[in-house]
């Protein structure tokens, strides 16, 4: 990789993570962002992190090496580490699964993950009519700030000599045939890069990469949550709540610097030209805060200070 140029398009959490990744390996990097770093799903998201969810699946050793890399990101000190990215509010948590009772619940077995046996009580803060089980510990479930993390990556990049240029790519540069064809160029704005190798990483954004290389299509589904900034403190316990049995039900994290965030009720739909253009929906932020208010008094009594809403890719 050493002095190799590549030009990165996209600046979340994929992009900034291959960004510092590829600088500290001497690449001469190059991240091409049209808007902001972390200006979609990578600022607006949860940031929780488990090891073992994904055991028995094609994903099971990325989730795992995924999960060691953030928790060696989170330690002050080490090497893979530095003082921005330790600063992402990275902590364990313990995680569980609640039931409000309201609607058709589905199974603990159906949708806990926990191992046999396992059950731990509410914090607290979690006192309303519900039913609570433990679903992780410290050990293998955790949570990081997302919009903080991938600013510190692409920061920390730009530390190695990355260089981050805002523009929308319009088209990949090659030459040669078959397995002989190789990038030559990134067309940005009607400027070409020049570099030896590209990465896509848009996002539900992607399938405009289709046109140029001939990529499977990426599409997106809309995900909405809120903020809010409670008087209380909260612990770290992150939530999965079953309010009628729904997988789209909402999750709740309380995040290291006082904040709580709540997410859910995902929708297929398609993905307008720019994150900015995403619309949030008045309604399903107000439907988040009511199913969090019945879970928590500390929630309902805690003024909702933003609603959002980002394009998740799948």
């Amino acid at each position: 990789w050493k002095q190799m140029s590549v030009v990165i398009v996209g600046g979340g959490i994929m992009g900034a993570s291959v960004a510092y990744h590829l600088a500290q390996r001497g690449a001469k990097v190059t991240l091409i962002e049209a808007h902001h770093v972390a200006c979609g799903a990578s600022g607006k998201a949860g940031g929780f992190l488990a090891r073992h969810w994904c055991d028995g699946t094609d994903t099971e050793q990325l989730a795992q090496e995924g999960f060691d890399l953030h928790r060696a990101w989170g330690t002050p000190g080490s090497p893979s580490s530095n003082a921005r990215i330790a600063a992402c509010d990275y902590r364990p948590v313990i995680t569980l699964s609640v039931s409000t009772g309201a609607g058709k619940s589905t199974s603990w077995s159906e949708r806990s993950k926990s191992r046999p046996g396992t059950r731990g009580p509410a914090p607290d803060w979690v006192d309303g009519e519900v039913r609570v089980r433990e679903i992780g510990t410290t050990s293998d479930t955790a949570q990081v700030n997302p919009f903080k993390l991938t600013n510190a990556l692409v920061a920390s990049a730009q530390d190695l000599g990355a260089v981050v240029r805002t523009g929308t790519v319009t088209g990949i540069r090659a030459e040669g045939t078959g397995a002989a064809r190789r990038v030559t160029g990134v067309e940005v704005d009607g400027v070409t890069v020049p570099c030896e190798m590209c990465v896509i990483a848009m996002g539900p954004w992607t399938h405009e990469a289709a046109a140029w290389l001939g990529t499977p299509r990426v599409v997106g589904r809309r995900a909405h949550s809120i903020v809010m900034h409670p008087a209380t403190p909260i612990t770290a316990h992150a939530l999965f709540l079953q309010d009628g049995g729904s997988d789209e039900d909402p999750e709740v994290y309380p995040r290291a610097d006082g904040e709580v965030y709540v997410c859910g009720f995902c929708e297929g739909s398609a993905a307008p030209p720019r994150p900015a253009d995403v619309a949030t929906e008045a309604a399903i932020t107000a439907k988040l805060h009511e199913v969090a208010s019945r879970v928590s008094s500390v929630l309902a009594a805690t003024a909702v200070d933003r609603g959002q809403a980002c394009f998740l890719p799948v």
